[in-house]
This record gives structure tokens, sequence and C-alpha cells, in this order.
């Protein structure tokens, strides 16, 4: 018997990011909603390859650039046919949009975007623009983008952007949150923590998780950790890795805090530490959304966050459910850190309302609707 695809996510690859969990996490959603699923790489490689579940199937383009995989995804298309095909990141979604085109299939083509336009192609940011490479997609992808059969962002602030940049109405661009919340996370939550080692036993434990990026400014946190330790003793424990761990460790040793402060690089599982910490920190310059400040405040840790371009104020309802502070004070990070701390007892429980759009089924329902309007 011939397998019918009802729907195909189509993403780069598997490796360890937030866009490529989420796809995934969406996929496995869809499979338990009982539809068939196709997870379509352009290179079946990464990380998350082993959480793939067996009943979603595996379709590996194995192409090693992104636009030598247009034929293969054409092909694809014209063979399977799929009601609905959903992808994620910048070169995937042009991708998706010029071989829907050309292949004149019906599939309604959804488009994800899971982070700031502007910030990604920044002209300062010379990381991602060295080159007239990426200058030249951010013109196609404004042009491209506005013929998607829908546009899904990940945070309101991202669709607001989105909807101005490629002049489109902002009705255009719906928002699903990321679907962090599921079985999986529940299990994850209640394992033993890695390394005991890293927790003090005898003074409160601050946690903060994500890459070693600028986007996280990890800097400014150490700073305000400098401040905040001298009130009240602490550890605090980053976890992550990334490309500016030289500069992090040279500023916690120029401060002095090399006693306190311990960056232990990437863990397989975060999610104890949330459970186990006094406070959780997001000191990020700016966000999609904030997967890690969802994680933390479902693993019961109180949070405070930079109240950055986009996400930690609609997770926090305004700050209802923690402290916001301005992008890159960290005088003002510490004294939240503080009072926070202070007033632990006093933290009222969130809501499940809080978390509800946040869960994968409920974000997987919201697909299923979109492409079929059911």
């Amino acid at each position: 018997m011939i397998r019918k695809t009802d729907i195909s996510i189509l993403v780069p690859n598997l490796h360890i990011g937030g866009a490529e969990l989420a796809m995934l996490q969406i996929a496995e959603g869809l499979a338990a909603r009982g539809l068939r699923v196709d997870l379509v790489l352009m290179q079946a490689e990464g990380g998350f390859m082993s959480q793939v579940s067996d009943k979603i199937r595996v379709v590996n383009l194995a192409s090693n650039r992104t636009r030598n995989s247009i034929w293969k995804l054409f092909r694809y298309l014209q063979k399977e046919r799929p009601a609905g095909l959903i992808s994620a990141h910048d070169g995937a979604n042009v991708i998706a949009i010029l071989v829907k085109f050309l292949s004149r299939v019906p599939t309604r083509l959804i488009i994800t975007i899971n982070s700031h336009l502007s910030l990604a192609y920044n002209a300062t940011n010379d990381r991602r623009l060295a080159g007239f490479n990426t200058q030249a997609l951010f013109q196609i992808l404004k042009f491209a983008y506005r013929y998607a059969d829908e546009i899904v962002a990940i945070s309101t602030g991202v669709a607001n952007e989105v909807a101005q940049l490629i002049k489109i109405p902002r009705e255009r661009v719906q928002v699903f949150y990321l679907p962090v919340l599921n079985d999986r996370f529940d299990q994850l939550k209640t394992a033993s923590v890695e390394d005991q080692s890293l927790l003090a036993e005898d003074i409160p434990n601050i946690v903060s998780v994500g890459r070693l990026t600028s986007a996280k400014d990890f800097a400014t946190l150490i700073r305000a950790f400098s401040i905040f330790v001298k009130h009240l003793p602490s550890r605090m424990i980053i976890l992550g890795e990334g490309e500016l761990r030289p500069e992090l460790e040279t500023l916690v040793l120029d401060l002095g805090l090399q006693d306190v402060i311990l960056l232990p690089g990437f863990v397989d599982n975060c999610y104890p530490y949330m459970v186990a910490c006094d406070l959780f920190v997001v000191s990020s310059a700016h966000e999609g959304l904030s997967m890690v400040l969802i994680e933390a405040m479902a693993c019961g840790a109180p949070v405070v966050s930079t109240n950055c371009e986009s996400g930690p104020r609609e997770i926090l309802e305004d700050g209802a459910w923690g402290r916001l502070v301005p992008v890159g004070d960290h005088v003002a990070l510490a004294e939240a850190m503080k009072k926070t701390l202070i007033e632990k007892s006093t933290v009222t429980v969130i809501p499940n309302r809080v978390f509800d759009p946040f869960r994968q089924d409920v974000v997987a329902k919201k697909y299923q609707k979109l492409i079929f309007n059911v």
C-alpha cells in the first residue's frame, strides 16, 4: 500500500538549535494526532536525529548546500503532494516558496519565522553579514515571503516586524508559540542533575542556559552577579557553549568570580538544573521568543528576564510572573535578582492557562487547522 503523506516539515538539518527542536516537536505533535508526517531534511544529520519518533518518516534530500536541494524537493512534492508543507530557516523558506511555485502542487505552504529578521541581518552583525550573499538573501526573502500561503511567527514582536518588513497586512502573519511543553519535557525534568557537584548545598543556586553568544549577553549577567553576590552569597551556573567562552571566562577572572561562577558547557538535559535552582535568569539582548524562559517557569523556578525584543514580556504577561529589566543594565538586573530571591516564598503559583499556548498538542492543533481548515 502506498503511503500518503499528510504534512511535510522542511528544515535544513537537525543540529542542536531552537528552530530545529521546534520543528521536531511540531512533527511529533502532528503525528500524535494521527497524521502521516514526513520530516524532510536537506541533510539528515545533527544532535536531534536520535530523538525522531518512529511515527515520523525521515526524508533525506542529501544536499550539501541549500540551493542544491531545489530539484530534489521539486521531485518530492510532485510525488508525495502533501496537504501541507511547513518550513523553517530563511534559506529553506525561500526554497520552499520557489519549489511550490514551480511544482504547481496544491500543497499549502506555511513558512515559520523564528527570529527578528532586522537583528539577524543587521549590518553590524559581523558573524552573519560578512559578504554580499547574506545581504542578497535578505532582499530575496523580503520579496519571496509575500508569496507564502501562510506565515507563522513565534511571537507577537516577530510577527509585527515581519509584516512591516515585507509590507503585508499584519493580519496575514499568525502567532503560534513554540511547542516547548510535552511528555518528553515532563520526563526529562524529573531526572537527576547530571553533575551534582555544580550545585552549592548551603547557598542559593542561580542558573542560566543558552549559547555563549552576543545575543544572550551573558557579560551583563556576570557583571550583575558581581554586584548581587556582595549582598547575597550565591553560586551561578551558566549552561551552554559558544564562541564567546574565552571572553566570558576572562571577565569572570577579572571580576574575581571564578569560585562562584561556573561555565561547565553544554549539558544533555538542563531541566533538572532548572528544577533545582533558586533563581533562573535570562539576560538576552534579543530573542525570537525565549524557550528557556518558558521551560524554567514550567520547572517551577522563579525567573528574572531582560525586557528584550521579543518574547519575555509576552511570556511573563507584562511582568506578572517574573521581573523584567532593561537590556544591558547590569545594575537593574542585579537588583531584580536580589528582590526575587528575597521574596521567593511569596511568588504566586503560575496558573495552567499561562502554559497552555506552549503545549505541543495545542500548537500542533493550530497547524492542523491552518492546513486542513478543521
